[in-house]
């Protein structure tokens, strides 16, 4: 808030200095903050702000002006137990806004931090009695002071702003807009906190609703921020808003980097909205522009948003795509490259050998170095690309990942013997390469133990443990694998009851 604007804000009430609730309130706060112990500067002059005489506007203007100088939490704090009278809305919102820019959690001692978490604690009960004559701008940078202070409020404060401010979206810019959706995703609280506060869903109708006639004077960036504010909250539009949406961001694709043309499309993707063919191309295009201009990480994100748009993914651009992938494979770190494998495979895309053998070359000397996760990620990637590894590739990811397997979740497990099982890899008999794979095997089975599975939970995992056993028996090696995967059938599978041992027995 510049000072101009301060200045001409229209006087609000003060609080009632007979109120017995601010009276303990501001005696408390005295005491937390004696006067013998203030800095002398701005403290002294806030002192003088409550007698000073000049008109309602002035004083509040000077009032400002104090917060602006005060160059700490302790003498922001200073201000506050001066002149809390004096404060009025416009006041309150520079008061937060302070708060956030001189308060740094890494520079400051344990004290210090108290003393801000005690001054943040009695804004917020501030400005909720006074949330009735808040202007639309005001409830804006509160709450994104909040959010850059990474504060956690009650859901209670959360959604008397809701409920207040979404009368006041109508007047907001389309920047104060996309801030107010980027501040709800980075409070310090669950998401699942943020969507369950009552007035939630009429904001979020107000909210759109005051977007959809600002699309046209909206940048690209705020439209894009606004789109992955909307997939983080989990909050999906009518198809037509999306649609209006896309519409008002194809002519301004130009202005996006790579980054954000990543971020895009993964909203897009996050809503399951698939944009209309014109808009792809456009997005295409673009795409295909800046691709020099893209690292690992945003080739992977890009390419995962893409695969869930299977109808508009074409193959001249996933071979230019590859091809881009493939020089600048030397970048590539283990997630991103397993990133880029897992999205191939969900859309059961096949680069060719030459791609594939030069990705697992790249991979091989990386996977002892990776967690079982990316192991299982990139492995499994590979083998639904149709690649055929060379022994030594499946041998270092066996040795990479033996005694990592106890950390593994259902997903890896899944992917590591599928993977396998599309291998066909069979180890030379009596090398010592089979005795890691039987040292694996053993490894693997007693990390399944650790699941606890039972029936009914397996039936809601696509049969989870039908896969394993499947795949178990097309690629272990010998009459022993199969007795082990033969027992997880018999105690797991089909519950260790009596009967259905017997049955299996039989």
């Amino acid at each position: 808030l510049s000072s101009t604007s301060v200045v001409a804000a229209t006087p609000h009430s003060k609080s009632s200095s007979s109120s017995s609730h601010y009276g303990h309130q501001q005696q408390h706060q005295q005491q937390r903050y004696p006067s013998s112990s203030l800095p002398s500067s701005p403290a002294a002059a806030a002192g003088a702000v409550v007698a000073w005489c000049g008109s309602a506007a002035e004083r509040r203007a000077h009032l400002a002006a104090l917060v602006k100088a005060a160059s700490s939490v302790d003498k922001l704090a200073a201000v506050w137990v001066h002149c809390r009278a004096a404060a009025g809305t416009a006041e309150l919102a520079v008061l937060f806004n302070r708060l956030a820019a001189v308060c740094e959690p890494r520079l400051m001692s344990v004290k210090g931090w108290n003393n801000a978490k005690t001054l943040l604690r009695e804004l917020l009960i501030a400005s909720e009695d006074k949330m009735g004559l808040m202007a639309g701008p005001e409830f804006v940078y509160i709450i994104a002071a909040l959010a850059k202070l990474k504060a956690s409020t009650d859901q209670a404060w959360l959604n008397r702003w809701l409920a207040m401010s979404r009368h006041k979206l109508a007047g907001l810019t389309p920047a104060q807009l996309a801030m107010c959706a980027r501040a709800l995703c980075r409070l310090d609280m669950q998401l699942g906190d943020v969507k369950g506060c009552i007035a939630f869903p009429a904001w979020m109708h107000n909210f759109l609703a005051a977007l959809r006639p600002r699309l046209a004077a909206a940048s690209a960036y705020d439209i894009t921020k606004i789109l992955k504010c909307l997939a983080d909250l989990g909050y999906k539009p009518t198809r037509q808003t999306l649609t209006e949406i896309a519409d008002a961001v194809e002519t301004k694709l130009s202005s996006l980097d790579s980054i954000n043309l990543t971020m895009l499309m993964g909203a897009f993707s996050a809503l399951k909205y698939e944009p209309e063919p014109s808009f792809m191309r456009a997005f295409y295009a673009e795409v295909y522009e800046k691709l020099p201009l893209f690292d690992d990480q945003d080739l992977a994100q890009a390419l995962c948003a893409f695969s869930q748009m299977r109808r508009l993914m074409t193959d001249g651009f996933l071979t230019g795509f590859l091809q881009e992938v493939a020089a600048k494979l030397p970048t590539f770190s283990t997630p991103a490259l397993a990133s880029v494998l897992l999205a191939l495979g969900q859309i059961g895309y096949k680069p060719g050998k030459e791609w594939t053998q030069q990705v697992a070359t790249h991979l091989q000397d990386r996977l002892w170095r990776s967690n079982v996760h990316w192991i299982a990620t990139a492995t499994w990637g590979l083998a639904m690309c149709g690649h055929t590894p060379e022994p030594s590739f499946v041998e270092m990811m066996l040795a990479g990942s033996a005694v990592k397997l106890h950390k593994m979740d259902a997903g890896d497990a899944v992917m590591l013997v599928q993977a396998l099982a599309k291998f066909g890899y069979q180890p030379p008999q009596g090398s010592s390469v089979q005795q890691l794979w039987l040292k694996w095997c053993e490894r693997y089975c007693f990390a399944l133990d650790t699941f606890g599975l039972q029936p009914r939970q397996v039936s809601t995992r696509d049969g989870w443990w039908g896969m394993v056993c499947c795949a178990c028996y097309g690629s272990l090696a010998g009459a022993v694998s199969w007795a082990l995967a033969g027992v997880y059938i018999r105690y797991v599978w089909l519950a260790p009851s009596a009967g259905s041992i017997n049955q299996i027995d039989s």
